[in-house]
């Protein structure tokens, strides 16, 4: 009796001295405190987990003009969706301290301060517990390549660029069925499915897939398919004259193993009748896509969610592209309507009407945007700036000559001309009169690069005199 009242008393002793001592979960987040936009930085997360092992979540709340990748995720699964970054663990590592980091990307027009709030959760004696930690302030520096009115304060970012609209009968959906494995095992079925509203002009599908798949097109709608380096493009000069229609592509891994847990990241564009480009993000949803007749697509549009959100590009506002950088060379081979046609590098005989005598004596400037489709001759480019003014004057070029960001480099163009075949002559002027040899016409629409045959299709124009 006594042994077992020892050993009663022990137990107690050790279960209390345990949950006097027991380490409890703490968190830091390591952030700088200043950044620039238009540049990334990272977020470092430092959790001391005790004795914990099993399922756990951490969620970081952003403000809209930030994006989230990730860069050590420690085994967990990372996600970055509505402005959440999500890391989830079904078991987390065993160390009992562990770091995890992600990379933010500021957008170029913001300026500002913010605060990142990190929370995690997870499971302890069947009961869900959580602990949060604010970073310190983090200030943001305007970007010196932006025009000052075109900055936006982080905290008006949202109401600023980004409309959020809830959709009415009539407007412009596009969904994607989550990935099916195909008939024979070899690969994965897409299934896209617009409501096209009343938009009867040019309009684009962009799907960003992952690396180590070839995609071919199924049904593409009578749009021009077109795959390279990991995206997918159904490009329309008219839309198909249903109102609901659907597109299917087919991905095949080169390692021959088929996951359907894959993630893809699609945009539908089309063009408003105020030649506004409008972009909406694709949304990925569960349906059955048995049949493919306008009823039943319609039906299956009545069964899917009605809440999107669509960012338009506003006037003056967006420098966003969500174009490869690689676009810009298919000017060299630019197709219309899957009329493929080879550009060869013939020398102007003359010069160009658009060209005057007189040496241009305008001031150097930043890129800014213009309306509708037009386009420019970029002469270089480069990861670093330089001085305009005294790297471009040894060519004695006879226009001024303007710098853009894009995609993490510095790019320098000249010209704007509306009709493609004036930027073409302009070019070919350039290769005979200067050093440069290697000039090439990219094009915009609304201030955004966009590929050359886009633009075409987009303003009607041909590529030829």
């Amino acid at each position: 009796m006594v042994r077992n009242l020892v050993v009663l008393v022990n137990f107690l002793v050790a279960l209390f001295i345990n949950i006097l001592f027991q380490t409890p979960v703490q968190m830091e987040i390591g952030v700088p405190s200043v950044v620039s936009a238009g540049e990334t930085f990272e977020v470092t997360v430092t959790l001391n987990k005790g004795d914990l092992s099993n399922f756990s979540r951490y969620l970081q709340q952003m403000p809209y003009g930030l994006t989230a990748s990730p860069s050590i995720s420690s085994n967990s699964d990372f996600s970055f969706k509505d402005q959440k970054v999500r890391l989830i663990w079904l078991k987390l590592p065993e160390e009992e301290t562990f770091t995890f980091s992600y990379k933010i990307h500021v957008d170029q027009r913001l300026k500002g301060e913010f605060n990142l709030e990190g929370l995690f959760s997870y499971i302890e004696n069947n009961e869900r517990k959580s602990v949060s930690k604010q970073s310190f302030s983090i200030n943001i520096l305007p970007s010196p390549d932006i025009s000052p009115d075109q900055i936006v304060d982080i905290s008006d970012f949202e109401n600023a660029v980004i409309q959020k609209i809830v959709p009415k009968q009539g407007d412009v959906l596009c969904y994607r069925q989550e990935p099916q494995i195909s008939e024979t095992n070899d690969g994965l079925i897409i299934n896209l499915i617009v409501n096209k509203g009343q938009q009867e002009r040019f309009a684009k599908i962009e799907e960003k897939i992952p690396a180590g798949y070839d995609a071919m097109a199924i049904d593409s709608k009578e749009a021009i398919f077109s795959s390279k380096d990991d995206l997918v493009k159904f490009l329309w000069m008219n839309l198909p004259g249903e109102e609901f229609f659907s597109v299917t592509y087919k991905l095949i891994p080169h390692n021959g193993v088929v996951n359907r847990d894959i993630k893809i990241k699609g945009t539908f564009f089309y063009i408003e009748d105020n030649d506004k480009t409008v972009s909406i993000d694709i949304l990925q949803e569960e349906f059955e896509l048995t049949e493919k007749t306008t009823q039943e697509i319609k039906k299956v549009f009545d069964l899917l969610t009605n809440q999107y959100t669509a960012a338009i590009l506003p006037d003056d506002k967006s420098t966003t592209d969500t174009v490869s950088t690689k676009d810009i060379g298919e000017e060299k081979s630019p197709s219309l309507l899957g009329q493929q046609t080879t550009e060869t590098k013939t020398i102007a005989t003359t010069k160009p009407k658009t060209i005057t005598k007189k040496r241009t004596t305008g001031r150097y400037d930043v890129l800014t945007s213009e309306r509708g489709v037009y386009y420019r001759v970029q002469i270089a480019a480069g990861h670093k700036p330089v001085n305009i003014r005294s790297y471009f004057k040894k060519f004695n070029l006879e226009k001024n000559v303007k710098k853009e960001s894009h995609e993490g480099w510095y790019k320098y163009s000249v010209g704007s001309f509306k009709l493609y075949r004036e930027a073409r002559d302009y070019r070919n002027y350039i290769w005979r009169t200067t050093l440069i040899d290697d000039a090439f016409v990219s094009a915009y629409n609304e201030g955004k690069r966009i590929t050359v045959q886009e633009a075409l299709m987009i303003a009607n124009q041909k590529w030829y005199k």
